[in-house]
């Protein structure tokens, strides 16, 4: 047995095999381009797709993890707008004489590495949902589509990073945990497992290695411990505590709606501390009676 650590980010027990998630991207390669007014053309087709991709989204997104949790996609379509960004790849392309796809790749990786070098903390959190954009934009432009999924049956999703669109669109049924080796615990993504209840361990490292792709796992999103084909204790130990959490999950759905009143008549004000807006979705979600505290130095720094 194999003990890995990282952050936990959403609780809960997952036990199934492990499965590497693979996007379904080519290589970006630097192309030369002889009709450059036709690749301004299909660049901007790409970005109108990807505009109206991302509405779906959205639309989506409100209804499965609320409003708030949905201006991830809001945001997003802002970048793949963005007039100043728009017209630098439309001149590149003209100027340099080659492909969209590489000039959007060496953009963004150059807008990420300028903005970290500026010591801008908060991207750290938000450079998953910059490349979620533009790799939408990409795969656009190269015509890929799908997303590979090895197993048919549950299983443990391994990446380095996975994007919150991602999150939101992959078969819940399917998906019974995340392990990733990178990821921050403020990230949209580290939010929308949270909010849909997935157990999550982001920042593994290298330690998390493709050699364990199909073997068993267990995730202990309590403790942000990760076990590799484990003995049979171990895997005893947490199925007990993994259907035990479950029962206590569905004990507290019975309570929403009700008045939170002890035995005795007294009434409680149950309230809920906030840190940022994707906080409210989880106040809504758990019939809390309002809000009790308000960390408004997360808001500062994020600003």
């Amino acid at each position: 047995m194999i003990t890995l650590t990282g952050k936990r980010v959403s609780e809960g027990i997952a036990i199934g095999k492990i499965s590497f998630y693979k996007r379904d991207q080519k290589d970006i390669r630097k192309i030369s381009v002889k009709d450059v007014e036709k690749e301004v053309s299909r660049y901007i087709k790409a970005k109108e797709r990807a505009i109206s991709e991302l509405d779906e989204l959205y639309l989506m997104a409100t209804r499965d993890v609320g409003d708030a949790n949905a201006m991830i996609f809001e945001t997003q379509k802002k970048l793949i707008e963005d007039p100043d960004i728009s017209d630098e790849i439309q001149k590149r392309i003209l100027n340099e004489e080659i492909n969209a796809e590489f000039i959007i790749q060496e953009i963004i990786d150059s807008y990420i590495s300028d903005t970290k070098k500026r010591g801008k903390d908060s991207l750290a959190t938000h450079e998953a949902d910059v490349r979620d954009a533009f790799t939408r934009l990409i795969r656009i432009l190269q015509h890929t589509f799908k997303e590979r999924i090895i197993y048919d049956e549950p299983f443990v999703m391994a990446a380095d990073e996975i994007y919150p669109s991602e999150i939101l669109q992959f078969d819940k049924s399917k998906i019974l945990g995340f392990i990733t080796t990178a990821g921050t615990l403020n990230s949209h993504t580290s939010v929308l497992a949270r909010t849909k209840g997935i157990p999550s361990i982001i920042g593994v490292g290298e330690s998390l290695k493709e050699e364990y792709d199909g073997k068993s796992v267990i995730i202990d999103g309590f403790t942000g411990k990760i076990y590799i084909e484990p003995d049979y204790t171990t895997l005893t130990k947490f199925r007990k505590k993994r259907d035990s959490n479950l029962n206590y999950r569905k004990n507290l759905e019975k309570l929403k709606g009700k008045e939170n009143v002890t035995q005795s008549g007294q009434r409680i004000a149950v309230l809920a501390n906030v840190a940022n807006r994707e906080d409210i979705e989880s106040v809504l979600r758990s019939d809390a009676g309002g809000i009790g505290l308000y960390r408004t130095e997360f808001l500062f720094m994020e600003n």
